[in-house]
């Protein structure tokens, strides 16, 4: 076995420590790097949570406002269907929208007042 002379251990580990500060002089702005990056992480997570919200709200509004269209489409044709049935209703009735059938005599005789009455 060849024996060293004892400057190698000095010259060795100076050049351990050489490389240790190269290492060390990359590896603090890759952790401030890191540390930045984590930040923006959390900021980016913060304004995708509260725009997700405002998203799923204005999915409960569209809602909202799609059901009430539905029911106004509704209402509506239900307003035009009766509007195609008051002119044969007037006709029948002399000149009322509606029928009076519950205030005329009903048919067997009785009353409107009396028991079995029909409304």
């Amino acid at each position: 076995m060849k024996l060293l002379p004892p400057w190698h251990n000095m010259l060795s580990n100076a050049h351990c420590v050489s490389a240790w500060s190269r290492c060390m002089g990359r590896l603090v702005p890759q952790q401030k790097r890191l540390a930045q990056l984590m930040v923006t992480i959390q900021n980016v997570t913060l304004e995708q949570t509260q725009r997700n919200a405002a998203l799923n709200e204005m999915r409960q509004r569209y809602k909202e406002k799609t059901q009430q269209l539905a029911d106004v489409k509704t209402i509506c044709e239900q307003e035009a269907r009766i509007k195609t049935l008051e002119a044969p209703a007037r006709a029948v009735t002399g000149g009322s929208a509606l029928p009076t059938l519950w205030f005329h005599q009903p048919p067997g005789g009785r009353g409107v007042s009396g028991a079995g009455a029909w409304c």
